[in-house]
């Protein structure tokens, strides 16, 4: 047995037939009208030989692949598995495929994002998602200027269409409810990109983290630097940052109880913590599911337009003690 791929020379040598009558018959094109009997001996090779026309073929013919290339940053992270699997879901409903390329922000390997974009290139997808923060490189402008369709999941420079989570209301909902359990000093923390460290007008009762990170050189005496604070509540970033800080409370700091807020898309996959009072959900199926549609908005009306935002909106929701004994059924 071979694994050669079958091509319509075997094919019309099978059916006793030429090329270019298969050719014409595959593609519906006149001239390729053929008698029942000739038309059969043909189909019948087809199914015997296991043909599967070339999409390679098709594409250098009509200049269009309809598949979109998809960067993640790696896999270890269930979060970048939800958003494969949802890229995946909302490129069929589009009617698209869909390429990832996978890459790894490790020091030691910078520059991985633009080889992996640079490989989907290569494969001739029609646009591209980046579901991280992108650096000025030669191959990013001339993305720029070519106006190939890029939309990115956090905003860049502008240049790029983006979906972005508006979380102030959210924040400010979860602020208010801390202040209402009883929090008089109230830590954020989350990555230096977020969003929640934008908030204008917040309360001097809020304490920015980021002025004890710049001491602390790990979690634990991150944890011990709010514990000598005061802070009596965190609002955390996003589920693995919630999973760090909670589970290293709860192992280290049994005494330690602050009120808790978490912002993530998987509530029941947070840590066990009593002290967990509020979730605010971003839904990053919903954000996966617009950017793929702005993308292919962009692939099929080739336009120069101005960049496009899109914003979604999280909801804070408190926990009942009902839906708290939920989310604490297992511990990360």
């Amino acid at each position: 047995m071979t694994n050669k791929r079958v091509t319509l020379k075997d094919i019309a040598a099978d059916a006793g037939v030429s090329i270019t009558l298969v050719s014409k018959y595959l593609n519906g094109r006149r001239g390729g009208e053929m008698s029942r009997e000739t038309r059969k001996r043909v189909d019948d090779a087809i199914s015997r030989l296991g043909y599967r026309p070339s999409k390679l073929a098709r594409a250098l013919r009509n200049g269009r692949t309809k598949i979109l290339g998809m960067v993640l940053a790696n896999l270890d992270n269930p979060h970048f598995g939800t958003l494969a699997q949802s890229a995946n879901l909302a490129t069929e409903e589009l009617g698209y495929e869909l390429l990832l390329g996978m890459t790894d922000y490790r020091m030691h390997k910078r520059g991985t994002d633009v080889a992996r974009m640079a490989t989907l290139m290569d494969h001739h997808v029609e646009g591209l998602y980046l579901t991280s923060h992108i650096v000025e490189t030669d191959f990013i402008r001339n993305l720029y200027y070519r106006h190939f369709p890029v939309v990115l999941s956090e905003d860049f420079e502008g240049r790029f269409s983006c979906t972005l989570f508006d979380v102030q209301q959210a924040c400010f909902d979860a602020l208010a409810y801390l202040r209402s359990q009883g929090a008089k000093h109230i830590a954020l923390f989350d990555t230096i990109h977020s969003p929640m460290m934008a908030l204008p007008g917040i309360s001097s009762r809020v304490e920015w983290i980021r002025k004890v990170t710049s001491r602390a050189e790990n979690i634990d005496e991150l944890c011990q630097e709010m514990v000598s604070c005061g802070c009596d509540s965190l609002l955390l970033g996003g589920g693995m940052i919630s999973e760090a800080f909670l589970n290293h409370i709860h192992d280290h700091f049994p005494a330690y109880h602050p009120l808790v807020v978490g912002c993530t898309d998987a509530a029941p996959r947070i840590p066990a913590c009593r002290e967990l009072v509020g979730i605010i959900k971003r839904d990053y199926q919903q954000k996966v599911r617009l950017s793929l549609k702005e993308l292919v908005r962009q692939v099929e009306e080739p336009t120069v337009s101005q960049p496009r935002k899109i914003f979604l909106a999280p909801i804070f929701t408190p926990l009942t003690p009902q839906l708290k004994e939920q989310s604490n059924e297992q511990k990360f």
